[in-house]
């Protein structure tokens, strides 16, 4: 289970939508709630992999350039 929390401009209008993701529909709409970020990304995941990260890395690297503050809780392992 990823747990992740932006903290950006968003209504409590935005927070009653609710959907239903997949791991075909989930990460699209993960990356879209990324460049919306504008303070501080927060994301927990347990079971992330290298190969996930490295398709986050462009993402993630734009918000840093914003001056975005990320922090990324995961355990480590040598497992891809």
């Amino acid at each position: 289970m990823m747990r992740l929390r932006l903290r950006s401009k968003t209504s409590v209008a935005d927070l009653s939508i609710s959907k239903l993701l997949n791991e075909t529909t989930f990460y699209p709409v993960f990356l879209k709630d990324l460049s919306r970020c504008r303070d501080e990304l927060i994301i927990e995941c347990p079971f992330i992999t290298a190969r996930r990260t490295e398709t986050l890395l462009p993402s993630l690297r734009k918000l840093s350039s914003r001056g975005v503050r990320i922090t990324v809780n995961t355990p480590s392992s040598s497992r891809t």
